[in-house]
């Protein structure tokens, strides 16, 4: 998609002030048509003439008079249009620079592959055992399915936010065993879910995440403690997914 430029003081500018709002309406579409066809500003008259609606006839040498168009033959032409506007070559090496950084980028990504991390006594990484890719949808669905057995906010589904920083925080080398833990921390500790902080959204934050996990590795401060109660969590979801029919 390319796009054509109108400088943001074209509605008080005292060139369209000398014309009508038709006028200035095919002024818009006289852009549109050639940055979408890579006409540098030339337009054809029988084009322009087809745009004429009713009783605007008029509206082509408006514009002319008024300097917006200039009239060379059979054609009119988009006044000044390469100042504000990129020539077809211009568009193109711009198109192959983008191309290009987004190449490399993908590049980077395959020669920097994650390192999950372990969290002690809680197996690996992924913790699912599952061969979901890190930061996938089925690992965020995973991890979501802990959250709502842990906080008992069943209808959660996960808003893009969280889904963004759960990826963030699997590509940096959080386990998915680590933001599960984070969802205990955060949801056993009394502070946090008075002040609403046991949202998905705010569990899953870069500055949060490791103060959440080292909450539920603090001692036992109640019956079980904080891994006995991960551990109780993960075996209920275990039977609810049996339950469900999901391997």
């Amino acid at each position: 998609m390319t796009w054509a430029r109108l400088d943001d003081t074209f509605h008080h500018h005292p060139k369209p002030m000398q014309v009508s709002l038709s006028a200035l309406g095919l002024f818009a579409l006289g852009l549109s048509y050639s940055a979408d066809n890579g006409t540098r500003g030339r337009l054809p008259e029988k084009w322009v003439l087809g745009r004429i609606v009713g009783d605007d006839a008029s509206a082509p040498q408006q514009l002319v008079d008024a300097g917006l168009w200039d009239r060379d033959g059979a054609e009119f032409v988009i006044h000044d249009f390469h100042d504000y506007n990129l020539s077809p070559e211009e568009l193109e090496a711009k198109r192959a620079g983008s191309r290009d950084r987004k190449r490399r980028q993908r590049d980077r990504e395959r020669e920097s592959p994650v390192t999950e991390r372990v969290t002690p006594g809680t197996g690996s990484g992924s913790g699912t055992g599952s061969g979901s890719e890190p930061g996938s949808a089925a690992e965020f669905e995973d991890w979501l399915a802990h959250y709502r057995i842990c906080t008992g906010r069943v209808g959660v589904r996960g808003s893009k936010p969280a889904r963004e920083s759960f990826a963030a925080r699997r590509k940096e080398g959080r386990g998915l065993d680590e933001l599960k833990l984070a969802t205990v921390g955060c949801h056993g500790d009394d502070f946090c879910r008075e002040h609403g902080h046991d949202v998905p959204e705010t569990i899953l934050r870069a500055s949060k995440v490791e103060r959440y996990i080292q909450l539920a590795q603090q001692p036992p401060s109640r019956s079980g403690g904080l891994t006995a109660e991960l551990q109780e969590l993960e075996a209920e979801r275990q039977r609810l997914l049996a339950q469900e029919g999901v391997s």
